[in-house]
């Protein structure tokens, strides 16, 4: 088995995932909530999705912002 470990593109002197530093910075809970009313009063529409107990299917609606 090859020890790649999700890709064999050459991705220079560049990270393969530039994103798995980035995360691993301790955010403030202040900040990912101010982060996540930002992004939803700029967003303004979602689709929630649940799980149905009974058959294990996925649920998915439209949610629009009733107020910010």
């Amino acid at each position: 088995m090859s020890n790649q470990q999700f890709s064999n593109a050459d991705t220079g002197n560049r990270p393969a995932d530039p994103y798995k530093d980035a995360n691993q910075d301790e955010v403030s809970l202040q900040t990912k909530i101010e982060d996540l009313t930002q992004f939803i009063n700029a967003t303004k529409f979602a689709m929630m999705t649940t799980r149905d107990a009974s058959s294990g299917n996925l649920v998915s609606r439209a949610m629009a912002l009733a107020a910010s």
